[in-house]
């Protein structure tokens, strides 16, 4: 269960980059501001994915 909240931490954590990052960049560098969101959404879905697999799998645990 333990690893299953900071995983949630973890993704939320990635969703809450992405506001920042877009802050950070009123001055150009949009080739690095691309960059970055790419891999603040990269993040995003793996934390969904590890999220739903890790729910599946405490369900699973919780039946028997």
């Amino acid at each position: 269960m333990m690893k299953l909240i900071v995983r949630q931490i973890a993704f939320f954590g990635c969703g809450f980059l992405i506001p920042h990052i877009m802050s950070n960049y009123n001055h150009g560098h949009y080739r690095l501001m691309v960059i970055d969101i790419v891999l603040a959404i990269i993040c995003l879905i793996f934390g969904i994915v590890r999220l739903v697999i890790d729910t599946k799998e405490e369900l699973k645990y919780d039946e028997y």
